[in-house]
């Protein structure tokens, strides 16, 4: 199944998302020859969400799309939309060329430039092998998959905190429990309610395991 790619830029050194708008600005100007920072529009895009946001614009290639990022969590920036401006719609292949090259330009400026960013760019194939990477971890999901994962019964509820204790051990970039909710429901066809239901469980147990750590 392809599905639009995510891309999300955070700072390395600096938990907060504000100085990357001052980044998306320095990136535009490194790379003037594809990119240009609309700086208005970004302004009344951050007012109008209230929260950090930029928006850019590839000026080389059609269609010419404005490229929205903002920050839902305070830290992290995420690819919010790609709007064609001559052309009333793109299609996903196309969506995820501009989505996957702008990670790419993104990638390349902040080693030559040694800005702090960290940029991830998610698999335009919606597989479960791409949210839960680790072998071992997404064995134990596969497990709980495959007897009644919607049953509530506590076998397989606890079948289901054995994963979250995997993943919360071994998963170095951590479980988006986002993507795996959408896969549940758009791959598997579980209702919202089992998914949000199976995720909330998840994502309950990793903040637990979290605080057992420090305690």
């Amino acid at each position: 199944m392809i599905v639009h790619q995510e891309v999300t830029v955070r700072h390395a050194t600096d938990a907060d998302s504000r100085p990357l708008i001052q980044s998306f600005a320095d990136f535009c100007a490194a790379r003037s020859e594809r990119y240009t920072y609309l700086r208005e529009q970004s302004d009344d895009y951050q007012r109008h969400i209230l929260a950090d946001a930029v928006i850019l614009h590839r000026h080389d290639k059609f269609p010419f799309p404005s490229i929205a990022l903002a920050s839902g969590d305070g830290v992290t920036m995420h690819i919010t939309n790609i709007v064609p401006q001559a052309a009333s719609e793109i299609d996903i292949s196309t969506y995820n060329s501009f989505a996957s090259a702008l990670a790419s330009d993104l990638i390349s400026f902040s080693r030559t430039t040694k800005a702090p960013l960290r940029i991830r760019c998610t698999s335009a194939e919606f597989t479960l092998e791409d949210i839960i990477p680790a072998t071992k971890t997404r064995s134990l999901f596969e497990r709980f998959l495959a007897h009644h994962p919607t049953s509530y019964h506590p076998t397989d509820v606890r079948r289901l905190d054995a994963f979250t204790c995997a993943a919360f051990r071994y998963s170095r970039r951590g479980l988006d429990c986002n993507r795996l909710q959408r896969y549940l429901v758009e791959v598997l066809h579980w209702s919202y309610e089992d998914a949000e239901w199976c995720c909330n469980r998840i994502t309950a147990g990793l903040e637990v395991l979290e605080v057992d750590r420090d305690f």
